[in-house]
């Protein structure tokens, strides 16, 4: 019984080692993540020294603004819409 005891033990301490073991890993391991993760990037080097042009601060909460706000209903237009009728003088 000892000796099944020792020979189990040694066994498992193998297999508890090996699966530490990391020296499996290629040198090329990750690059293809890497790749991905710079080809997301609109531009890799630093950022140009030219300013954004576009719109201003003010022009931007105007336009966002005029979203947000709901749209008078006394604005004089009438929308009717007609799903379909039915009379008997089609001719």
């Amino acid at each position: 019984m000892t000796r099944l005891m020792i020979t189990l033990t040694i066994l498992l301490a193998t297999i508890a080692v090996a699966g530490c073991e990391t020296t499996g890993s290629h040198p090329g391991h990750g690059v293809a993540y890497r790749q991905q993760l710079m080809g997301q990037q609109v531009t890799p080097g630093y950022a140009p020294a030219t300013p954004v042009t576009g719109l201003d601060g003010r022009q931007a909460e105007r336009t966002v603004n005029g979203y947000r706000t709901p749209k008078s209903a006394a604005s004089g237009q009438k929308v009717t819409l007609s799903l379909g009728t039915v009379s008997g003088n089609d001719k």
